[in-house]
């Protein structure tokens, strides 16, 4: 038995290795994209050959870009000699807030076959949730509030707004090529949206053509969008996926760029005038990442994500703007120490919470008093849901009111595949609690 955990603990190491050198090549790595978890030892062989199999379909794509889902008719996986059931259910992806009585969450539906998605849009007035009708631009994997009347959220390379009274699509596309990760917003007439577009080609080792990412940021100013030119970490691969707007003077980016197969964290800062790269923390050998940033409520800026250090579990990723330079912060202890925190918020500066973890699938919510990192426990999703919820986003609006939003599974259904359920934990000042959200229908 020793010998089989050994061999398996080999092989998921090899594979992730293999992702990330698939990733270096091709500019696969993305947040919104299934990684390779961690295999762990007491899994059976064949669950983890089939788990292999589902993970490299989706992971490492063909060459023509990336591509999150099947087109139409198809659904075959390799490695697993059938089709993939669709998926069934619901996920909130993101959550803003301007007031403690207008809160947003926005996310995915699926509905009929073929993977279809559809937009998922909630309203959280002070007293209740809503749905709130959207145009149907595919999921949406971010929202930004600035005011009752000015909200934004973005699917692929198109925006929806908020006037105060219905959701429309803008007419200012991101450019070809492009693909949006994150927005924010300080005001109304102050908001910055920023992804990655098609950069410079090149021939890979194969002698084949290839094409990187340039960071892309563009700027609202309360009439329309304008794309603003933004530096590179690197020639090639530069992959951005979280902005924090403070004021017209003061905005950031992260995510990372790739000179060789590692990831490396990358930083950008606006000043009011112009973007300029911001020398970042890089902790581990390899996979420095960060996934998500935000504010302690106060102007201190907070950066989250991961590093790997050879042969051994993802390390979670603590920075802190201190108004010079990236400092890293030790995190919480046990377990948490290898939880993945992809998104933080604060309500002060001794209130701050992180969340996670989508590449190590584990439920993470951390909580900053001003001195450490503790992790906290929340309460689980309704009786009959999976013991393994994911957190996706989290607004802080003070020390006593923050929201979390994500997703859980149930059991599964006549057909064999297990509905997902929008899941939205508050907290209160005391304890994180679950917060019933209307399903399709109510």
């Amino acid at each position: 038995m020793d010998g089989e955990i050994e061999f398996l603990e080999r092989l998921g190491d090899q594979l992730r290795r293999m992702a990330s050198e698939q990733s270096a090549k091709r500019g696969l790595w993305s947040r919104r994209l299934v990684r390779l978890p961690r295999i762990l030892p007491a899994m059976a062989v064949g669950l983890i050959v089939a788990l292999v199999g589902v993970t490299l379909w989706v992971a490492i794509p063909a060459r023509e870009g990336v591509r999150t889902q099947p087109a139409p008719g198809e659904g075959q996986v390799p490695g697993l000699g059938g089709a993939l059931p669709p998926p069934n259910g619901e996920q909130l992806w993101a959550v803003d807030a301007s007031s403690a009585s207008d809160v947003w969450a926005v996310g995915s539906r699926y509905e009929g076959e073929r993977f279809r998605e559809r937009s998922l849009v909630l309203h959280f007035d002070g007293t209740s949730w809503f749905r709130i009708a959207s145009p149907d631009i595919g999921a949406l994997t971010d929202v930004a509030a600035a005011s009752p009347d000015a909200a934004w959220a973005i699917s692929g390379k198109q925006i929806l707004r908020w006037d105060g009274s219905s959701w429309q699509v803008s007419p200012d596309p991101a450019p070809p090529g492009a693909v949006l990760s994150s927005v924010d917003a300080s005001g109304p007439d102050d908001a910055w949206v920023v992804g990655m577009r098609h950069g410079a080609h090149w021939v890979d080792e194969y002698g084949e053509p290839n094409v990187g990412f340039d960071t892309l940021t563009m700027h609202w100013d309360g009439t329309s969008w304008t794309i603003v030119p933004s530096p590179n970490g690197a020639p090639r691969h530069n992959f951005v996926e979280s902005v924090l707007a403070l004021s017209p003077t003061e905005a950031w980016v992260v995510g990372y760029s790739q000179q060789g197969n590692d990831p490396r964290t990358l930083t950008i800062r606006w000043d009011g005038e112009a973007w300029s790269l911001v020398p970042s923390p890089d902790p581990g050998a390899d996979f420095n990442v960060l996934w998500g940033m935000g504010t302690d409520g106060t102007g201190g800026v907070w950066a989250v994500g991961h590093y790997g250090e050879p042969g051994s579990r993802f390390m979670a990723m603590y920075a802190r703007w201190t108004g010079t330079e990236w400092e890293v912060v030790l995190g919480p202890s046990g377990e948490a120490l290898h939880q993945t925190p992809t998104a933080v918020s604060g309500g002060s500066a001794d209130a701050v919470w992180a969340i996670g973890s989508e590449p190590t699938s584990s439920f993470l919510i951390a909580h900053w008093d001003g001195s450490r990192w503790e992790s906290v426990g929340a309460e689980p999703p309704p009786a009959g849901g999976s013991d393994s919820p994911s957190l996706s986003d989290v607004v802080a609006l003070s020390p006593a009111n923050a929201w979390a939003v994500g997703r859980y599974q149930g059991p599964p259904g006549r057909e064999g595949t297990a509905e997902t359920f929008p899941l939205v934990e508050h907290w209160d000042g005391a304890t994180w609690q679950v917060v019933e959200v209307p399903l399709p229908g109510e």
